[in-house]
C-alpha cells in the first residue's frame, strides 16, 4: 500500500514490526509439548528407554506456554510496563552485554591460566566462570580469598590484585551501568503516551496517513464527477440581450407593403 500510493518503501526492521513474535513463542511451545507427549507414549510402550529428552521437551513446552500467556497482559498499561521496558532496552542491553562479556572472558581465562594450579575454584574454565559469577553477585567471597595459598608470594599478590580488581570493576561499574540502562528505559516508558509503546506505531501512523489522504482524494474526484456543468452568467445575459435587441429592430423596421401605399402617385 505504501509503495503504491506514497512511494515509501518499508525497511526490514519496519516490516518486522508488523510480525507478531508471540506467534513464534506459541508455536514453539506447542511443538515442544506435542513432541514430549509423543516421547512419553513411546516410553510407556517401552520403545524408548531414556526419559531425559521427554523431560527436556516437556519442560520447554511448559515454559513457552507460560511465556506466551504474557501477551494478554499487553492490553493493560500497568501490567505491560515490564515487557515494554525489556523490549525498548533490549538493543542497548545486548550491546552492553557484548562489551561486558568480552571483559568477563578476559578475567576468566586469565584466572584459569594463572591461578588454576594454586586455587581449587580456578582449576578449569567452567569452574572459573562459576566462581567469577558468584563473586559478581557477592556470594562466597570470604572462602575464595581464604582458599588462596600465601606461597609463593608473587602468586598470592597477583591473586589479591586480580580478585579485588574483578570485584570492584564488575560490582561497582558493570552492574551499576546495567541497572542504570534499565532504569532509564523504565522512566522513558512511563513518560511515553500509550500509542508509542508498540514498535509498529510508526508504521501504523504512516498507513493511517496514507489511507486518509487516499480517501480524501477519492472523495474529491467523486465530487468533481457528480457536479453539474455551469454556464457562465455573463454569457447567458449576453445571449438574452442580443435576442431582445434583434426583436426590437424587427418591430421598428417598416414593412415594404406600407411604404408602397404611402408613396405619391
Amino acid at each position: 500500500f505504501l509503495k503504491s500510493y506514497s512511494r515509501h518503501r518499508l525497511s526490514y526492521s519496519e516490516r518486522m514490526t508488523l510480525f507478531d513474535k508471540w506467534h513464534l513463542v506459541t508455536l514453539f511451545g506447542d511443538v515442544m509439548t506435542m513432541g514430549a507427549s509423543l516421547l512419553k507414549l513411546m516410553v510407556e510402550f517401552k520403545e524408548v528407554v531414556h526419559y531425559d529428552p521427554c523431560a527436556v521437551m516437556l519442560g520447554l513446552g511448559s515454559f513457552f506456554v507460560w511465556l506466551a500467556s504474557l501477551r494478554f497482559l499487553g492490553y493493560f498499561r500497568s501490567y505491560n510496563v515490564l515487557l515494554v521496558t525489556l523490549r525498548k532496552a533490549m538493543p542497548s542491553l545486548l550491546r552492553f552485554i557484548v562489551c561486558s562479556g568480552i571483559l568477563y572472558m578476559a578475567f576468566c581465562f586469565c584466572g584459569w591460566i594463572v591461578l588454576g594450579t594454586y586455587h581449587p575454584k580456578f582449576r578449569s574454565v567452567i569452574i572459573t566462570s562459576e566462581t567469577l559469577f558468584s563473586l559478581l553477585n557477592g556470594d562466597d567471597m570470604y572462602q575464595t580469598f581464604k582458599l588462596m595459598p600465601t606461597k609463593p608470594l608473587p602468586m598470592y599478590i597477583f591473586s589479591q590484585v586480580y580478585l579485588y580488581l574483578f570485584i570492584s570493576l564488575f560490582i561497582y561499574v558493570v552492574l551499576s551501568q546495567f541497572i542504570a540502562l534499565i532504569t532509564d528505559t523504565y522512566s522513558q516508558v512511563l513518560s511515553m503516551p500509550r500509542e508509542e509503546w508498540d514498535d509498529h506505531g510508526h508504521v501504523m501512523r504512516l498507513l493511517d496517513e496514507q489511507a486518509s489522504a487516499r480517501q480524501l482524494s477519492v472523495s474529491i474526484e467523486d465530487d468533481d464527477r457528480v457536479a453539474p456543468t455551469r454556464v457562465p452568467v455573463d454569457s447567458v445575459y449576453g445571449t438574452t440581450n442580443s435576442v431582445n435587441s434583434t426583436r426590437a429592430d424587427t418591430s421598428n423596421a417598416p414593412s415594404n407593403r406600407g411604404d408602397q401605399s404611402v408613396a405619391p402617385s
